[in-house]
């Protein structure tokens, strides 16, 4: 969950596998659900590079606050859309430094 008034919110792409031996770029981007962009956050689309002796790599979704008052839970999807190696699955989290296992999707509402 993330309030409107905190201008960004981190998405960062975490390796389930350990640190990467290699650089590894990741290929990335959001899709609009109940939040629609751009008037409740940014798109993004693009590579993200994780650096050799790395377990992940942040970037930042920019949120827009604006005056509606929008009732219950809105969300937009990020999805890794192409990854360029097969040595290595991943995750998404806010922080790179937990170890859980999910899927390629994630939801930040």
């Amino acid at each position: 969950y993330v309030n409107e008034n905190v201008a960004t919110v981190p998405i960062c792409v975490v390796l389930t596998t350990g640190i990467a031996s290699t650089t590894i770029s990741i290929t990335m981007a959001t899709t609009s659900g109940t939040a629609m962009a751009p008037s409740d956050y940014t798109t993004f689309s693009g590579t993200v590079t994780i650096p050799a002796n790395s377990i992940g790599i942040c970037t930042s979704i920019a949120i827009v606050d604006d005056i509606l008052v929008e009732g219950g839970t809105s969300y937009f999807t990020a999805k890794i859309t192409q990854w360029h190696t097969k040595q290595h699955n991943f995750y998404f989290d806010r922080q790179p430094t937990k170890d859980k296992r999910s899927s390629s999707n994630s939801k930040y509402k």
